[in-house]
């Protein structure tokens, strides 16, 4: 390769067409709401299945994805995403503490008697 080459190679990189890395090579394509709730749709079907088979992380995982793709595309408190966050929020009241590895969440906290109520 000579300084001739690579002269004539430099304008061939700086237009932007020819370089891998351009920004203007690779359009990025926007889902329409439709596509979202598709995917959004199939995330909650997939969750509902990991609840079944009794896999909790991974429905909580693929639950938190479609309350993510919904609530970035419709806002949170929209009813597109109503069933989404109810599934979710069955799961967590369904298997309280599954993530802190005890059976229940409340370990170490004096539980109140019957009988500290009464003497008020």
């Amino acid at each position: 390769m000579t300084a001739t080459d690579v002269a004539t190679a430099a304008p061939k990189a700086q237009d932007g067409k020819s370089c891998p890395n351009s920004k203007e090579a690779s359009p990025v394509k926007v889902k329409t709401p439709a596509e979202v709730q598709e995917e959004a749709t199939t995330c909650l079907v997939t969750g509902k299945r990991h609840l079944l088979v009794s896999d909790v992380p991974a429905a909580v995982t693929i639950l938190a994805k479609a309350c993510e793709l919904l609530s970035a595309q419709f806002g949170e408190t929209a009813k597109e995403c109503a069933e989404s966050y109810f599934t979710t929020a069955r799961l967590c009241l369904s298997f309280p503490g599954w993530s802190l590895g005890s059976g229940n969440a409340l370990d170490g906290v004096p539980r109140r008697t019957s009988e500290a109520n009464n003497s008020k």
